[in-house]
C-alpha cells in the first residue's frame, strides 16, 4: 500500500524549504520593496512599546466594511413587513489576513551559543503591546483607552488617508503558530488582525502627524546584536545594513555598546 503520509511529510518539508528561501531573499530585500506597517497615532505610544512594527511579508488579503446601522422591526402579527429603522451609520471595520512574521533566520545571543530567536517574543508580543491602554485627555479629563494605530502601505493606505481617518483600535489578534524547532521554539507565525475605526477625542492636526517622524535611539546590548536591537525597536529587516552603515558599523553581530538612531521610513 502507497504510504500517503511521507508524501504528505515531504510536500511539507518542501514547502518549508522554499519559504524559508523567501524569507531569506526578504531579509535582504531592497529597501525600494514597499512594506506594510503599524505605527502608533502621535502621543498614543503605551510606555516600552515600540514605535512601529513593520511586516516581513505583506498581507495577502485586506477586508474593509462598513455597515449602516439598520435595526430589524417585529413583524409579528403582521401581513407586510415594518419598516427598518435607520440607527445611524456604524464604523468601518479593518481586517488584515495571513500576515506571516518569521524568525528562522534570525539568531540571537554571542555568536559561539546563537540560537533562533522565538517568533513570539520578536514579533507577536510587540504586536499585542499595540493593544495596550493609555491616559489620554478628553473633554477636560484624564481617561484611559486603548491606543490608535494608524495601517499603512504604498499606495493602498497612507498615513494621512482618509481610510486612516483619526486611526484604528486594535479589537482581535488571532495568531497560529505553523513552525517550530525541535525543542519546541516558534519561529513562524501566521496572523489576523481585527481592527475598528476609533473615535478620536479630537481631530487636531497632531492626531494626523506620522509618529514616523520621531527618531528612534537605541544601543546595542551585551549579545553585540544590532540587527536583533533594531529589530526589537521596530526597524525594518532589509535597512539594518543601511542603519549600521550610517552609524559607522562594520559588523552588525558584533557592536556590543554602539548606539544607532534612525526615523522610521526615512530614505536611508
Amino acid at each position: 500500500m502507497f504510504d500517503w503520509s511521507s508524501t504528505e511529510g515531504a510536500a511539507k518539508r518542501a514547502a518549508n524549504k522554499a519559504l524559508n528561501k523567501a524569507t531569506q531573499a526578504l531579509f535582504a530585500a531592497d529597501s525600494n520593496f514597499q512594506k506594510a506597517a503599524i505605527y502608533f497615532v502621535q502621543n498614543d505610544k503605551p510606555k516600552g512599546a515600540a514605535t512601529m512594527l513593520q511586516f516581513l511579508f505583506n498581507p495577502e488579503t485586506i477586508t474593509l466594511e462598513r455597515d449602516s446601522g439598520f435595526k430589524t422591526q417585529a413583524t409579528q402579527g403582521k401581513d407586510t413587513p415594518a419598516p427598518q429603522e435607520w440607527t445611524g451609520t456604524g464604523s468601518k471595520s479593518l481586517t488584515i489576513d495571513n500576515i506571516y512574521f518569521d524568525t528562522y533566520f534570525m539568531n540571537v545571543g554571542n555568536k559561539k551559543d546563537a540560537k533562533k530567536a522565538n517568533v513570539r517574543k520578536y514579533f507577536v508580543d510587540r504586536l499585542e503591546k499595540m493593544m495596550q491602554a493609555v491616559d489620554v485627555m478628553i473633554d477636560g479629563k484624564q481617561v484611559k483607552r486603548p491606543a490608535r494605530v494608524l495601517f499603512v502601505w504604498g499606495e493602498f493606505m497612507k498615513e494621512a488617508d482618509e481610510f486612516n481617518g483619526s486611526g484604528w483600535y486594535i479589537t482581535k489578534i488571532s495568531t497560529q503558530y505553523v513552525m517550530f524547532l525541535n525543542d519546541g521554539t516558534p519561529v513562524r507565525a501566521k496572523v489576523k488582525l481585527d481592527l475598528i475605526e476609533a473615535t478620536a477625542p479630537d481631530n487636531d492636526k497632531a492626531n494626523s502627524e506620522k509618529t514616523a517622524d520621531e527618531t528612534i535611539t537605541i544601543t546595542v546590548g551585551d549579545d553585540g546584536n544590532a540587527y536583533m536591537a533594531i529589530m526589537s525597536a521596530g526597524g525594518s529587516p532589509s535597512d539594518v545594513t543601511k542603519i549600521c552603515k550610517k552609524a559607522n558599523i562594520d559588523d552588525p553581530l558584533d557592536c556590543k555598546g554602539k548606539t544607532i538612531s534612525w526615523k522610521p521610513g526615512e530614505k536611508l
